[in-house]
């Protein structure tokens, strides 16, 4: 394996992006000493007491006036793509009561008692990158279809979805952990190139860079490898070939067809509809699995992380990871770029 090259995004490069990226995000209030980082339930705490007033039927207007015009940054960075709109949050949680009345019961004061373990991760991302710009946390309530997101500044944790199979509050304690180590990484990550977005490696590695850097920081292992180890080289091959059949069918004008939904939603954005026996969003542990191997194989550990992070060719990371190669029956599509 030749050595390492410099992506052009060093450490220090890439905070600097990090930092100026966060002083134009939906909040400037980033966490520069880990041991001040506290858990904002201000928005989970309104849908709350909203649902209570309304015996868990609020309607979209309510929802809209109460709830969403009041939110903190952190409804901003979970609207769009989660919780939509008022309307679809209404019908979500007309159809889905007793899972926010568990959320509200259990992981909502759970949520208020989290903050030990969100400094204990924030410091050691700042051991392992001093100098880096920490995200403000955000808990609120979403539409049951995301645990977590992040933007540069803010991560926000959707309670509903992270309370799914919750038992107590250490429980999702423990469950938050990871949610930290994971959603930090996605605020120090540059946007994905549009030239990307098309690619299952690079959506795969994406979130399984996240899943790698929160494990090394968490020191917990994957939650997938007892289902993933023992059938590894039939995922592998099942994943290559999806990842043919989505560069061979781009949406086009924004709309991707049967084939290339049926491939990616195998193992992407399939919360509550994964393939059966198969966890969600099973691209997660293979991307992990590849950045692992990128990461294990590296002299300089720093840089490998640079280049995970910055992520700018997820082909060269597949190809210097080895990963592959270990399964020398199953070939590797390569990008369409």
């Amino acid at each position: 394996m030749r050595m390492l090259t410099n992506t052009g995004m060093g450490l220090l490069a890439l905070l600097s992006w990090a930092t100026a990226t966060a002083q134009d995000a939906p909040t400037k209030n980033t966490v520069r000493d880990p041991q001040t980082a506290v858990v904002d339930t201000a928005d989970a705490d309104r849908f709350a007491a909203l649902f209570k007033r309304t015996h868990g039927r609020p309607t979209a207007a309510q929802l809209q006036s109460d709830y969403l015009d009041k939110g903190t940054p952190g409804i901003a960075v979970f609207t769009p793509y989660r919780i939509i709109d008022a309307t679809h949050l209404a019908q979500v949680v007309a159809e889905r009561q007793p899972i926010y009345q568990h959320a509200i019961d259990v992981c909502l004061p759970a949520a208020k008692t989290a903050t030990p373990e969100l400094r204990t991760i924030y410091s050691a991302y700042q051991r392992m990158m001093p100098g880096v710009v920490l995200p403000q946390v955000y808990a609120v309530f979403g539409a049951g279809n995301a645990g977590g997101s992040a933007e540069p500044g803010a991560q926000v944790i959707g309670l509903e979805a992270a309370c799914n199979g919750v038992v107590d509050a250490a429980d999702l304690r423990r469950r938050l952990r990871g949610l930290f180590a994971h959603e930090t990484v996605h605020t120090l990550q540059p946007p994905m190139p549009d030239d990307q977005d098309n690619d299952l490696l690079a959506q795969a590695l994406r979130e399984g860079v996240a899943n790698l850097i929160g494990g090394l920081v968490t020191g917990d292992p994957d939650s997938h490898d007892a289902w993933g180890l023992p059938q590894e080289q039939a995922l592998w091959k099942q994943f290559t070939q999806d990842r043919a059949t989505i560069l061979a069918h781009p949406p086009v004008d924004g709309k991707p067809d049967a084939e290339w939904q049926a491939a990616m939603h195998r193992w992407m954005w399939n919360q509550g509809a994964a393939p059966e026996g198969w966890p969600a969003e099973a691209g997660y542990w293979i991307g992990m699995r590849i950045a692992a191997a990128y990461y294990q194989r590296a002299a300089d550990k720093d840089e490998a992380l640079q280049v995970l992070i910055a992520l700018k060719d997820p082909q060269m990371i597949l190809q210097e990871s080895g990963y592959a190669q270990r399964f020398a029956s199953t070939k590797t599509p390569t990008s369409s770029k």
